[in-house]
């Protein structure tokens, strides 16, 4: 009697063990698959961003027709994404700030499945911080006043970038178009978006004549407020296309590095 409990309990137990197995090996795979598909994505949006540049230039018929096609190809992908991640439960275990931050993860171009460990609380850190002081207040009543959040979304969205890179400026100058930042060796970044002179000249903005000094300069085009932000756009869509390869984290880390 002892023995047949025995083995019905080892029975039992093989089930489970194998059921769990095969439940983490379908987990793995939906993952696997899903990054897989997340990565093709990315290597698209690089595609379809460079023939936006070409057929701006060229006009060609051929390219036109190349690019709706990766287009509609880029949309199955995401649909094809967000398929495993609504399968997978990613945001179902999530509070509503922590869903905010993978959301914003994802427009960014970052990859929800594989969020590394600690990611959220280190953005929640940092968010603590901004509400610590009034410095987010300051340059959001700024922006407004100034009518800034149009015209800088309109540099954005011209270049197929998220509108949300409009907090970068925060970040660099609190949206002070007059802002001169600290001495570095490749001399004073200034303006709202903090463009050091050899930045600034590959970006066709004219350096003024005070630009050895921490001043503002009304000839110097780094303090133009509309110049300055259409050069910073293309600036981010660039560095977006070649090093950052499509990663917005690493677009703003490399901007500001």
């Amino acid at each position: 009697k002892y023995w047949v409990i025995i083995g019905l309990s080892v029975l039992i137990l093989i089930s489970a063990a194998g059921m769990i197995y095969y439940q983490m090996n379908k987990i793995s795979k939906f993952k696997q698959t899903a990054q897989s598909i997340f990565y093709d994505m990315k290597s698209l949006e690089l595609q379809i961003s460079k023939l936006e540049d070409l057929i701006q230039a060229s006009a060609s018929t051929y390219q036109a027709s190349e690019l709706q096609a990766k287009r509609r190809k880029l949309k199955d992908l995401e649909k094809n994404y967000d398929g495993f991640v609504k399968e997978l439960g990613i945001y179902n275990k999530l509070t509503e700030e922590e869903r905010v931050i993978y959301r914003m993860a994802r427009v960014f171009g970052e990859c929800e499945i594989n969020m590394p460990a600690g990611f959220v609380n280190e953005v929640l850190n940092y968010v603590n911080k901004w509400k610590s002081t009034g410095r987010l207040r300051d340059g959001l009543e700024r922006a407004r006043a100034n009518g800034y959040a149009p015209a800088i979304v309109k540099a954005l969205n011209d270049n197929n970038l998220p509108p949300q890179y409009f907090f970068l400026a925060l970040q660099e100058s609190g949206f002070n178009e007059r802002a001169v930042g600290p001495l570095t060796r490749f001399g004073y970044a200034k303006g709202m978006w903090q463009f050091i002179p050899m930045t600034a000249d590959t970006y066709n903005l004219k350096i003024g004549p005070l630009f050895a000094q921490p001043v503002y300069d009304r000839i110097d085009e780094r303090f133009n407020f509309e110049k300055a932000t259409q050069a910073a756009a293309r600036y981010l869509k660039y560095i977006n296309n070649t090093d950052a390869q499509a990663s917005g984290l690493l677009v703003m880390a490399s901007y500001n590095w």
